[in-house]
């Protein structure tokens, strides 16, 4: 409802006082979503709460930074001094409170910590846990509770090592004092919560660990035959799936027949094979026998070439290709964390070896089956249908591998695997 600002009882605070407790120095800040509300309910287990949104999908995530793992080592203040007008007759008028302005400085995290803070913009709200673990957060008209708003949040760049002084990571919150002190809540935390011990996810990389290997498959063939040898200057081209697999080939007075001609093509095809995909072929009678890449497999049958003719050449319809048979490869990949490096795979041995918790996907973003997986010698062995192209692996969602066991890491970069043949 609206108030008349006028109407003294209707706006009155009470002065009395029985608590004096108040944060202490801050400890950790975790920073939420704008949206994010949360009920008392939630309070009952506030850490664990707090865990799962930490492996929430990236909208919904929240970010613990500092407390134990990377204890603040000093604060700095900066804040705006309250706006006050100062009249012609000397009276003053009270215009609006200055914002707090505060840095946090940790000598803990290196770079990797100063990347992560650099990346966090003013899109999140926070949480303030303080040395002894007291939490507050903002308290709303619906009785929910939410972080305190933020003007600012950026990390300034660290304060580099010399000879008299730490590295130090830094990061900066600009926000109202209306927020967080009329709307402001301060819980004090039992011996079944611990806030401080909380930090947010380390990124994982999946990285190739050795060659791949195949098995299994067949190459499918198909055909391109010339019916007529055409004359001087005329020019062919061949093509799969719109993709040139010959160039452009002009004939000459040397193809007097057919099957030199046929002859000429297939050597053009064959001479390409490094770069259009590993086609190669055989003149014979007029024709052009031709074979598909063998990491192809049954996925090109079916598939007839197509002849692109400048002159009197002629050719019979293509013969499509057939005969492939899809094998297998096995993609040899190892897990660890993107900074500290720890191998996941040797730390997780029995949950990290199940095929279940792995994603490949090729270029195009197709997501291939994984028949069979297995963990030998730090290396994970991942089955999949061997067929050319690009591929990534990375680990499944970060609420899953906590679910299995496996807290605290997000997949977050995969180095390409390129199979060919």
């Amino acid at each position: 409802m609206l108030n008349n600002p006028c109407n003294i009882a209707a706006n009155v605070r009470n002065t009395g006082s029985e608590c004096s407790d108040a944060l202490k120095a801050a400890a950790m800040l975790i920073m939420v979503p704008k949206n994010a509300k949360w009920t008392e309910d939630d309070l009952d287990d506030f850490t664990g709460f707090i865990q799962t949104k930490i492996h929430a999908a990236a909208a919904d995530r929240w970010f613990p930074i500092f407390g134990s793992s990377a204890p603040i080592k000093g604060i700095k203040e900066a804040n705006e001094a309250d706006v006050i007008e100062t009249h012609e007759d000397g009276s003053v008028s009270f215009i609006r409170y200055g914002m707090y302005n505060r840095t946090f400085m940790t000598t803990e995290g290196g770079l990797c910590l100063a990347q992560a803070l650099m990346g966090m913009g003013s899109n999140y709200s926070f949480i303030e846990v303080d040395i002894t673990g007291q939490i507050a957060k903002m308290e709303n008209a619906d009785g929910t509770f939410s972080g305190f708003p933020v003007n600012l949040a950026y990390a300034p760049v660290p304060e580099l090592a010399n000879l008299k002084t730490t590295y130090k990571n830094n990061f900066m919150l600009s926000f109202s004092p209306l927020n967080y002190v009329k709307k402001g809540r301060v819980f004090a935390s039992d011996a079944d919560e611990d806030l401080l011990s909380l930090k947010g996810l380390l990124d994982v990389t999946v990285y190739k660990a050795a060659a791949y290997t195949k098995a299994g498959a067949t190459a499918a063939t198909g055909s391109v035959t010339f019916t007529a040898v055409g004359a001087y200057g005329d020019t062919v081209e061949i093509k799969v799936n719109g993709v040139t697999i010959s160039g452009l080939v002009t004939k000459t007075s040397a193809e007097s027949t057919v099957t030199l001609l046929a002859t000429k093509v297939a050597a053009a095809i064959t001479a390409l094979s490094a770069t259009n995909g590993g086609y190669t072929a055989v003149g014979s009678v007029g024709a052009v026998n031709i074979t598909a890449p063998t990491g192809l497999g049954a996925t090109i049958n079916a598939v007839a070439p197509t002849v692109t003719i400048v002159g009197t050449m002629t050719n019979s319809a293509p013969v499509a290709f057939s005969g492939g048979v899809t094998g297998t490869m096995v993609l040899k990949v190892g897990v660890k964390t993107t900074c500290g490096e720890t191998d996941l795979l040797a730390k997780y041995p029995t949950i990290l070896n199940d095929k279940q918790y792995y994603i490949v996907t090729n270029a195009a973003g197709v997501v291939a089956v994984i028949s069979a997986g297995s963990y030998s010698s730090g290396v994970e062995n991942l089955t999949v249908p061997f067929i050319n192209g690009t591929y990534k692996v990375s680990l499944v969602a970060a609420a899953t591998l906590k679910a299995a066991g496996v807290e605290g890491y997000e997949s977050t970069t995969s180095e390409k695997i390129v199979v060919l043949n």
